[in-house]
């Protein structure tokens, strides 16, 4: 059977099936076709409604992951920004000058790093408010979020309280030299009292900074495959509007050594289970037959 031939029995198929219809349709009483008409109508007018609306829900989603993602890079950006010019300097020259005063070679004099710190302000809020009210997140996701949150505010906080130390410091200084070495770098007194406070704010910080930049990137993370999963699963649906995100570059930072290690927050990213993908789901489920199987 050629080619014409099947073209021919299929346009013939088409319009026995076309007249058999016209046929049909002559035969349906006046009224009973125009509610059916009616129907047909509302049942379509309800499918474009749906799915208009659909699209404006998708559409709005993935601005707001856009947007939530820009945000997480400024908070990591501003986290990265201040260790590298303030924190990290600031901890290094604290633990040199401990060292050569618990070791002390040849002459040298210790200086106390009594600079205060520009306060700094995340977006949070706005970021909270887009993903927690306009994205569907997961579990680990969220609690990524709040990690965030809660490490900028204790960034925060540790700027403001050393910006106090260094005030009162100022304002109060110790009597001598050696009582401003004690105080600054936690050391005991005369009378075995020790005040750590500036010695731990100055850990503290630092330890906060790297939790802001350790949490924002995995936040970033998970915006970033919930914008791809979301695009991938209504791309043939709609005609959805700009590009899918793309992860950002931290080759300088990580050059810099300035990207906290993995290793420090093994235990917190442990409590999560990951989810399985399909083909491992069916991986798993083969293996089980086959371990049935073998014991029969």
């Amino acid at each position: 059977m050629t080619t014409l031939e099947v073209l021919d029995a299929v346009k013939n198929g088409l319009w026995t099936g076309l007249e058999w219809a016209q046929g049909s349709w002559s035969k349906i009483p006046e009224l009973a076709r125009s509610l059916l008409s009616a129907a047909i109508g509302v049942l379509f007018g309800a499918w474009i409604a749906s799915r208009t609306q659909n699209k404006r829900l998708i559409v709005a989603e993935l601005h707001a992951l856009r947007g939530a993602h820009a945000l997480t890079f400024a908070i990591i950006n501003k986290a990265l920004s201040i260790k590298r010019q303030h924190l990290r300097p600031m901890k290094m020259a604290f633990d040199t000058a401990a060292n050569y005063i618990a070791n002390p070679q040849g002459p040298g004099a210790v200086q106390l790093d009594l600079r205060d710190l520009s306060q700094i302000r995340f977006p949070t809020d706005a970021l909270e408010k887009l993903l927690l009210e306009k994205c569907f997140l997961g579990s680990e996701a969220v609690a990524t979020l709040v990690a965030v949150m809660d490490a900028t505010d204790d960034l925060t906080t540790s700027i403001r309280y050393r910006n106090e130390q260094v005030i009162d410091f100022k304002k109060n200084p110790p009597a001598t030299h050696q009582q401003k070495i004690e105080r600054y770098f936690g050391l005991p007194a005369a009378n075995g009292e020790r005040d750590e406070r500036i010695k731990s704010n100055i850990g503290a910080l630092l330890e906060h900074a790297n939790d802001c930049i350790f949490f924002g990137r995995r936040l970033s993370d998970h915006i970033l495959k919930s914008e791809n999963r979301l695009r991938r699963r209504n791309f043939w649906k709609y005609w959805l509007p700009g590009r899918k995100l793309k992860p950002a570059d931290w080759g300088r930072a990580e050059a810099d050594n300035l990207l906290p290690p993995d290793a420090g927050y093994a235990n917190w990213v442990s409590g999560f289970i990951k989810d399985r993908s399909a083909i491992e789901r069916l991986w798993d489920s083969f293996k089980g037959h086959i371990h049935w199987a073998r014991r029969l």
